[in-house]
């Protein structure tokens, strides 16, 4: 029940609370997840802030690595290259 809560506050609350819905997917533990991750990667929106991090990118990131047991980072192009290989 909270995955689709947390989805939408990704693309829709702060920095912060786009890294926690972030972090917050990543211990749901459900791969539908990785698509919206990566999403969070590739949103402008998500690029750093006045403290000089991107935080919604590091939790996606964070995310991700805790899901599929890979360290692209917040690379965006290799998290899509590694989904395909892995549907």
């Amino acid at each position: 029940a909270a995955f689709g809560p947390l989805v939408t506050l990704m693309d829709e609350a702060s920095l912060f609370t786009r890294e926690q819905a972030a972090l917050g997917l990543g211990e749901l533990g459900d791969r539908s997840a990785l698509e919206p991750l990566i999403a969070a990667l590739e949103d402008p929106k998500n690029t750093a802030c006045s403290e000089g991090r991107d935080w919604a990118c590091w939790g996606a990131a964070v995310a991700l690595q805790k899901l599929t047991g890979q360290d692209y980072k917040t690379n965006a192009a290799k998290w899509r290259q590694w989904l395909a290989a892995n549907k």
